[in-house]
């Protein structure tokens, strides 16, 4: 019975409700657009960063290449240095 008044009472002015449907449909989507055109930005900029700024060479551990995240570090870079210059 609830449901019922409440589906009427929504339709009751149709303009006011059209309205209010569509701003929180555009709110939404404007939302998202947001978030994902900020990720993509945030991901283009660290991969520009560690392919242009680093090196020519890079040198990280395997799992890096399909999950870059800064836990993946080199232990021992004084071992890797000797390698390196010879």
């Amino acid at each position: 019975m609830l449901i019922i008044i409440a589906w009427r009472n929504i339709w009751r002015n149709q303009l006011r409700s059209i309205v209010v449907i569509l701003s929180i449909a555009i709110g939404l989507w404007a939302g998202v657009f947001t978030m994902a055109l900020t990720n993509g930005m945030t991901v283009q900029r660290t991969q520009g960063t560690i392919k242009t700024f680093i090196s020519h060479v890079q040198v990280h551990m395997p799992s890096y290449i399909s999950d870059p995240d800064a836990r993946y570090f080199i232990e021992d870079p004084e071992s890797l240095y000797s390698v390196l210059d010879t």
